[in-house]
Formats: C-alpha cells, structure tokens, sequence
C-alpha cells in the first residue's frame, strides 16, 4: 500500500562525492573474507588438487611441525592467516567500541531509564 499523500523524494546522484563513504578497514576486512571463502571453496571442492597448494611437503620445507600437524598443507596455512585476520580485526573493533563510546552509551542509555522511570512513579502519585 503506497499512500498519496506522502512526498516524493528524489536521490540525485553526484560524481563528486561517492555514494558510499568506504571505511579503509571494512574495505580489507571485505577483501579477506573473499579470499578466505575463495581458499575454502577451493579445498572444499580439491581445486587445483594436483598443485603446491596441496602439497604437506612444501610447508615441512619451511618449518618442521609435530605429527599430526606435519601434514599441514599451504593452502590451510593461507586459510588459517585469514581466520587469524579476522579475529584480530573484530578483537580491535570490539575494543574501540568498549574504550571510545560503548560505556558512555550504555551509562547514557541507564540514566535515561532511570529518569523514564523515576517521572512515571512520580506521575502515579
């Protein structure tokens, strides 16, 4: 149900100024979780199951893990940098919520409920 008597409004789209403000982070954040689910798929899948990427041998040249972990592939590696990525990344995001303004809001949000409520019992009196 669209109503009539509600305004219409045009978006003007203007070249000098981007639709969409891309946060630096949130850009990277994007492009390692791309690549992250393009690594899974691709192990899920065994594409390019006949290259490097499968291959435990070319990571024993690197380090030397202890069995089981020895047969650590290049490609869980490339998987396990990303996973590590991404926990940093929403680690330090929670964190500047926490120290920058998820206190304050919270404290604010508090004192807002507690005023609410402290004029309504005065009102039922």
């Amino acid at each position: 149900y669209l109503s009539t008597s509600e305004p219409k409004t045009c978006v003007s789209i203007s070249a000098s100024k981007p639709l969409i403000q891309a946060n630096t982070s949130t850009m990277m954040d994007a492009i390692v979780q791309f690549v992250r689910n393009a690594l899974c798929t691709a192990k899920n899948f065994n594409i390019l199951g006949d290259t490097f990427l499968y291959d435990p041998k070319v990571t024993a040249q690197y380090y030397a893990f202890p069995p089981p972990l020895d047969q650590t592939t290049p490609l869980e590696i490339f998987i396990s940098i990303t996973q590590f990525y991404a926990f940093v990344a929403i680690a330090l995001s929670g964190y500047k919520i926490i120290t920058s303004s998820g206190v304050g809001k919270l404290q604010l949000i508090t004192r807002l409920v507690n005023l609410r409520s402290a004029s309504k019992e005065e009102e039922k009196k």
